[in-house]
């Protein structure tokens, strides 16, 4: 017969036929902003006595953003890694808004230069951090800004010394 068994943290004894099945939700005591997840032992089969305990994850949404200054062209859009239900994972980051499920407790890193920067031009990250450890729910807004490296020449003889003559 197929029956329900509402669990606690603290678990909850039950007698049940062997070959029964059993799962758990795969997500409890969800919000907009924070949820648990589960990460193991979802479903099975009772085959012996005992505990049948469900991992589950914490996690927190977040809204990461990147935001470009200076202009500039032809930059590729950041990849950042962090950690999902106890996993790395990556996620590609649009100009639009992102919004990712990371647990928490866990750190996020992204790139301090955006793909495709060259040795002419580049896009590098200023006035904000590129990595962080999610504490809460949160919005991240990563600023990359436009360099280009440049070389300076001086006209004459006499003009002096330009110092460094190139660099970004």
């Amino acid at each position: 017969s197929r029956s329900s068994i509402n669990t606690t943290a603290s678990g909850s004894p039950a007698w049940v036929d062997a070959g029964s099945a059993y799962s758990f939700e795969t997500s409890i005591n969800s919000s907009s902003a924070q949820r648990w997840m589960i990460v193991s032992n979802q479903t099975g089969r009772i085959s012996t006595s005992g505990s049948i305990n469900a991992k589950y994850q914490r996690q927190f949404l977040v809204d990461m953003n990147i935001e470009i200054s200076g202009g500039g062209s032809g930059f590729g859009a950041p990849s950042i890694g962090y950690q999902n239900l106890g996993s790395s994972s990556n996620f590609t980051l649009q100009l639009n808004q992102n919004q990712i499920w990371m647990d928490a407790g866990s750190t996020w890193s992204a790139p301090s230069l955006l793909p495709k920067s060259s040795g002419v031009e580049r896009w590098v990250v200023e006035n904000s951090t590129n990595s962080g450890t999610i504490g809460s729910p949160s919005s991240i807004l990563l600023n990359y800004g436009t360099q280009y490296f440049v070389t300076i020449n001086r006209n004459s003889l006499d003009g002096g010394s330009v110092l460094p003559s190139n660099g970004w």
